[in-house]
């Protein structure tokens, strides 16, 4: 039974400090990215407390160097791992028949993965790196998995972000089609690239080094708090931060532009179709 009086979280609060009374024994979870970082500390949580997890990732041998760290703290042995590179959409497609090939439920779907300063300009699919890991391919996942979800209800969809999101450069008053354009670049040049590559890192450094920054244990206690506590099971579609509802920190004027979600949908499922029609079905 748990204490239906929801204990206080802040900053400094751990990921498994928020699971401490939470047994996850039946649940399976699907992980992206989580051969580092917060990723990887939301894995190491999420098993320890027994949960099935299930970790996707590009990386082979980091996945199982990272498996391996975990059996060490725990008799309990059920991670699997998914081979997932998202800067394809073939391989998207693969991981997931993968995945509803074993037969597993699917209560908890974790959008982790992402970059900030891709390697490359564009995917093998010829969008915008950026776009294309951190948003298209995690569109096309859940798309492919959505109905596993649905059967295995109740369960839960979490999409890790932060609060870079209200720097956008993104103008509110912005017409449809220009702000979709900002959120849907074309692969830049040589040059653009290299002068947005360091805007970036301009903003994420500003962004984490205030105030002095969260330990991997700590950064991971959001996703665990939406992903396994019962005390969000009944809320759905908020912004988190800190184990709370950060509703009053979203940049409400672009995050809730209904226009805009349903054109960004529209636009990635239109993204998505076209590769079906292609039938691409190699790696």
């Amino acid at each position: 039974m748990y204490n239906n009086k929801k204990p206080k979280y802040c900053g400094s609060t751990t990921a498994l400090k928020v699971l401490k009374d939470v047994d996850l024994t039946g649940k399976t979870i699907l992980i992206t990215g989580t051969t580092a970082g917060i990723g990887r500390e939301t894995a190491r949580s999420l098993a320890l407390k027994g949960a099935h997890v299930v970790i996707a990732n590009r990386n082979v041998n980091l996945s199982e160097e990272l498996r391996d760290e975990i059996y060490k703290e725990t008799s309990y042995r059920k991670i699997d791992i998914i081979q997932l590179d998202l800067n394809s959409l073939a391989s998207v497609k693969h991981a997931s028949e993968e995945y509803l090939s074993k037969g597993w439920p699917l209560n908890v779907l974790i959008l982790n993965a992402g970059v900030n300063k891709p390697p490359n300009r564009a995917t093998k699919d010829g969008y915008e790196s950026t776009f294309g890991v951190n948003h298209l391919g995690h569109f096309y996942l859940t798309y492919l998995l959505m109905n596993k979800l649905r059967e295995s209800a109740p369960s839960r969809l979490v999409v890790v972000s932060s609060d870079l999101h209200s720097r956008s450069g993104i103008k509110p008053s912005a017409s449809l089609d220009e702000k979709l354009n900002k959120l849907i670049p074309n692969p830049p040049e040589e040059d653009i690239a290299l002068g947005r590559g360091s805007q970036t890192f301009t903003s994420i450094v500003a962004f984490v080094s205030k105030p002095f920054t969260k330990n991997f244990e700590q950064g991971a206690a959001t996703t665990v708090y939406c992903a396994a506590s019962p005390f969000a099971e009944n809320e759905s579609g908020r912004y988190y931060a800190d184990c709370n509802d950060a509703e009053k920190d979203l940049h409400k004027a672009l995050a809730r532009d209904e226009s805009l979600q349903d054109a960004l949908w529209s636009k990635s499922l239109e993204f998505i179709k076209k590769f079906e029609r292609n039938n691409v079905t190699h790696l």
